[in-house]
């Protein structure tokens, strides 16, 4: 993990926050962002089950939205250039 010196700084010396949607998950017409990244730090929060570009949960039930939960996180991951590993 990088010094907190290398943090990427704006003019007044707050780490840089970008707000991040790749339309891989969500549709990019959203008002919010489906990741925020504050340095070498990425934070997601609020994935639920839908079906990638749309608002509609996966049919099936929990079991069914839970997997695509997980599956939906990987792809924000992947798509901002970090790995999900699952043992």
């Amino acid at each position: 993990m990088p010094a907190f010196s290398s943090v990427p700084r704006n003019r007044q010396g707050a780490a840089k926050v970008e707000f991040l949607n790749s339309g891989k998950v969500l549709p990019t017409t959203l008002p919010f962002s489906e990741a925020v990244r504050v340095g070498d730090m990425l934070y997601l929060s609020g994935q639920i089950g839908i079906e990638p570009g749309t608002l509609k949960l996966v049919p099936g039930g929990i079991k069914e939205e839970t997997k695509q939960a997980m599956s939906n996180i990987k792809t924000t991951l992947e798509a901002h250039g970090y790995k999900l590993a699952i043992s």
